[in-house]
C-alpha cells in the first residue's frame, strides 16, 4: 500500500477526505490515488485539516509529515539506514 492510500484511509476514504478538504466531489483525491502521489503544495492543508478534525473531536486522523514519505522508514529493508 502506498503512502497516498494510507493517508486517504486515515480520513475514512476518498469521499470523506474530499469533504474534509472542502471538495464537493472526490475527483481530486481519486486522482492522487491513481497517481500514487500528492503534490507537496497540498501537504500543509491536508495536515491542518487532519489536525482540525482531531481538535473538533470529529475524527482522529493521526496524520504527520512523516506520512507523506513515499517509503516506510519502519520497513525492515531500511533497518539501520535512518539512525
Amino acid at each position: 500500500m502506498n503512502y497516498v492510500r494510507k493517508i486517504v484511509n486515515k480520513f475514512g476514504g476518498a469521499s470523506a477526505m474530499s469533504r474534509a478538504l472542502g471538495h464537493n466531489h472526490s475527483t481530486v483525491v481519486r486522482a492522487w490515488l491513481n497517481a500514487g502521489h500528492i503534490h507537496p503544495k497540498h501537504h500543509n492543508k491536508i495536515i491542518q485539516v487532519a489536525f482540525d478534525l482531531s481538535i473538533a473531536g470529529k475524527r482522529h486522523v493521526g496524520l504527520s509529515p512523516m506520512d507523506f514519505l513515499p517509503v516506510d522508514i519502519n520497513d525492515p529493508r531500511f533497518e539501520g539506514r535512518h539512525e
